[in-house]
């Protein structure tokens, strides 16, 4: 194992959007930045998860008032009254990508809401800003440990060649699941106080050859309540294996005509961090698919000849390690659209846990209960900031962590895990790694006006 210190003094681990964010505005503010990936490509759930369907950037209603503003959009229609209350919360990086992918014709994006992508452009696009940058990317590159030496970070990758240390100024964990904190020895939590469970994880995947009008898939259609319907019967007859909640989330793939991507699958009681569970989840992902696209073939107008194009080869788990930080995120701060004097993100987006409040019972039985809780929302035209001390981690110095792994409630979490919100604050934590190498200092140590001067440069909202 070779022992080197890196040239790079910023290391960041993972490129999903968190490390991408990170990685790119890290570089962008001065700092030689090493981003580290396990997988072939950037971006995490939104490339190799095939999600092409990201969170919106404003801080308008959700739900029945997205389905709303599709139908006026397909119109070329204004939004009146309650649905055109809202504004931009995200700019910087998350915002600049988006408009980059629009133009590039990898995205539907709408005047307010959810960004449908195509998964392709999506990874071409992130590498090519990152090298623009000049980012080190070096791709199936897996952390498999942490520890400090002389008071930096030192990681240990598995490269195909070998093992290999690598020495950072500043590291930013933006694995998802705190696994570089936690080997640093990192304070953390997992799932709800409860009893520890976790949110349900999802194999995300893509169907083509569909002829269903796209707004004929809304929840609050006849169609979809009609397989809703369908679903209950096949899930007691046992035609499905598994209680199938009606359509789930699809979303148009803006690649070619008639090609969705979907997002409805469910396995629970599932640890992202264990790969035996990772691996258990995944072959029942892979099951359950295969019935579900059988399903759409039988009950699904339109669907009647689709096909299976593929599954993701990255598992979309939705929570794990929570690092704690120097500020605890609760959900009441999210509902409550509370303000920060270090924020150095905007967050709007609901309580959205995958998770049966009713801990005894199997979520993802026959039983006719809901597998996911209410959702709790933050009023229309508000948000809450995301400070910047829940990017730090309790106890620790010379290291950020962004993306799900930040500091917070299981409630919270759920909320801020959204791919546009986890690219701001690595945007954010970017910043911050590339001043801490400026001033020679830990990111602790940083002035956090100085963070957000830099940030509203670059056209962050905070």
């Amino acid at each position: 194992m070779k022992d080197t210190a890196s040239e790079y003094p910023i290391i960041v681990a993972g490129a999903g959007p968190a490390g991408f964010g990170a990685a790119l505005s890290a570089a962008r503010s001065g700092g030689k930045t090493l981003l580290l990936e396990r997988n072939t490509c950037v971006g995490g759930l939104a490339s190799s998860g095939l999600l092409g369907f990201w969170g919106p950037l404003d801080n308008a209603a959700r739900n029945k008032c997205d389905w709303e503003r599709f139908r006026l959009d397909r119109e070329g229609k204004e939004y009146t009254g309650r649905l055109k209350i809202g504004q931009r919360i995200l700019g910087g990086i998350p915002a600049e990508f988006i408009s980059r992918l629009e133009k590039l014709g990898g995205a539907f994006v709408p005047k307010l809401g959810f960004t449908e992508t195509d998964v392709e452009t999506t990874k071409f696009l992130m590498e090519e800003m990152l090298l623009e940058a000049g980012v080190k990317i070096i791709y199936q590159a897996q952390v498999v440990s942490a520890s400090y030496e002389k008071g930096f970070p030192v990681l240990t990758v598995a490269l195909k060649e070998g093992l290999r240390k690598f020495t950072a100024k500043t590291v930013i964990d933006a694995t998802g699941d705190g696994d570089v904190a936690f080997q640093l020895g990192a304070e953390w939590r997992q799932g709800r106080d409860s009893d520890g469970k976790c949110q349900g994880v999802t194999l995300v995947f893509r169907i083509g050859n569909v002829k269903t009008d796209y707004l004929d898939f809304l929840p609050d259609t006849e169609l979809s309540k009609n397989v809703s319907a369908a679903a209950e019967k096949a899930s007691k007859s046992g035609e499905i294996s598994f209680n199938l909640k009606g359509l789930g989330c699809l979303s148009r793939d803006p690649s070619f005509n008639g090609n969705f991507t979907v997002n409805q699958q469910h396995t629970f009681d599932i640890d992202g961090t264990k790969s035996e569970e990772l691996t258990k989840a995944l072959i029942n992902g892979r099951r359950q698919i295969r019935e579900l696209v059988s399903f759409y073939r039988k009950h699904v107008p339109g669907c009647e000849d689709c096909y299976l194009i593929g599954t993701g080869f990255q598992l979309g788990v939705r929570e794990t390690r929570r690092i704690i930080g120097d500020y605890v995120i609760t959900g009441e701060d999210v509902t409550g659209g509370r303000k920060f004097e270090d924020g150095i993100c905007r967050n709007a987006n609901f309580l959205d846990i995958h998770l049966s409040k009713d801990g005894d019972k199997k979520a993802d039985s026959k039983k006719t209960g809901t597998w996911y809780e209410e959702a709790k929302e933050v009023q229309p035209g508000d948000w809450q900031d995301l400070p910047y001390r829940a990017l730090l981690p309790r106890g620790l110095e010379n290291i950020l962590v962004a993306g799900r792994c930040i500091s917070g409630t299981h409630e919270a979490m759920s909320s801020y895990r959204l791919m546009p919100t986890c690219m701001g604050m690595g945007e954010a934590a970017g910043v911050a790694a590339a001043l801490s190498l400026l001033y020679n200092t830990s990111p602790r140590k940083i002035d956090v006006k100085e963070i957000q001067s830099v940030l509203r440069k670059h056209e962050a909202i905070i």
